[in-house]
């Protein structure tokens, strides 16, 4: 009768403990590292092309503002004024500038990305964007190169200087656990990674020691709770990683290769654009799926080391004499 009491505590409260609990520490080593958002947002081909768009929504804007613009001439201009890796490089540190406000922040306070340096390199381009669109340009009139730069100035100096990404209410920050209350962000997530690791644990020895009075079989119970989640981390981690190392031309070896072969032609057929995104995304994927293939493993490693307690049984004697709880 212990058995399936333990059995169905197992099953429909300590399963999905560790299973969630072991998902939160999969996440833990990704999602507020700024070198995994800043990595992505810098990638370069991203931005390959982006003057066509860029130029299309500049005319259109300055239109609207009585200033009107040649798409070609633009595109022109802004090619001169940035280049893909200038670009890359802004939007990289604004990911890791908006990452780490977010770790750093506490209940109540204002998280708020500061763009004085963006507004500052905007300027700077100015001139180089001037001098192309001049030479570019095929119009009937000759544009004023001083009304465009006014223009443009006044446009850049109308961007804020900080802008918030939100705020956390101070009374919000009164519901929290005690032991997260004055906490940053990134303190919170460990303390609740590490309580509910500990929670999860806990629920599994009590399951444990209700399954039989024997040590060794308590072990092997305890053992065999982290089993699923671990095949459920490991299986869903590989084919992430394994998956997204095939799209993004990351992986090598035969499983890889098929992979790519398999699906190269769904995403290769949406084009270039498409695939360029693709590629950028697949390499956060494989962050994320190694994270969790790595937390699987680790979890399997404990199943294994205690259910490896069948290997090691005690007399009779020696079973019945180790101390009940």
């Amino acid at each position: 009768m212990r058995k399936v009491l333990a059995g169905v505590f197992s099953v429909f409260v300590v399963i999905p403990l560790l299973s969630g609990a072991l998902f939160l520490a999969g996440v833990r080593s990704w999602v507020l590292d700024p070198a995994f958002y800043s990595s992505a947002a810098g990638d370069e081909r991203l931005y390959d092309g982006w003057e066509e768009g860029a130029s299309r929504f500049l005319a259109a804007a300055e239109a609207d503002d009585g200033l009107a613009l040649d798409v070609v001439a633009a595109r022109a201009g802004l090619s001169a004024a940035f280049t893909s890796r200038d670009l890359a490089g802004i939007a990289s540190r604004f990911a890791e500038e908006a990452v780490n406000g977010i770790r750093t922040s506490t209940a109540g306070s204002v998280v708020s990305l500061d763009l004085r340096p963006i507004k500052t390199e905007l300027n700077a381009a100015i001139d180089p964007f001037i001098r192309a669109y001049v030479k570019a340009y095929s119009g009937p009139a000759s544009p004023s190169s001083g009304n465009a730069r006014g223009k443009l100035a006044d446009r850049i100096r109308a961007i804020p200087d900080e802008v918030p990404l939100g705020r956390t209410p101070a009374e919000a920050g009164q519901a929290f656990p005690v032991f997260l209350r004055g906490r940053t962000v990134a303190q919170a997530l460990d303390r609740s990674v590490f309580a509910f690791l500990a929670v999860a644990c806990l629920a599994a020895f009590a399951a444990a020691m209700a399954s039989s009075s024997l040590w060794i079989e308590r072990a092997k119970w305890f053992g065999g709770l982290f089993v699923a989640p671990s095949v459920l981390l490991i299986a869903s981690g590989a084919i992430a990683w394994i998956g997204a190392s095939g799209i993004s031309g990351a992986g090598s070896g035969l499983i890889a290769e098929r992979l790519a072969a398999l699906v190269g032609e769904l995403w290769r057929s949406a084009g270039p654009d498409a695939v360029r995104i693709a590629s950028v995304l697949a390499e956060a994927v494989q962050r994320v799926g190694k994270s969790f293939f790595l937390t699987g493993l680790a979890a399997a490693g404990v199943s294994a080391i205690f259910s490896a307690a069948r290997f090691a049984q005690l007399p009779e004697d020696d079973e019945r004499s180790l101390p009940e709880l």
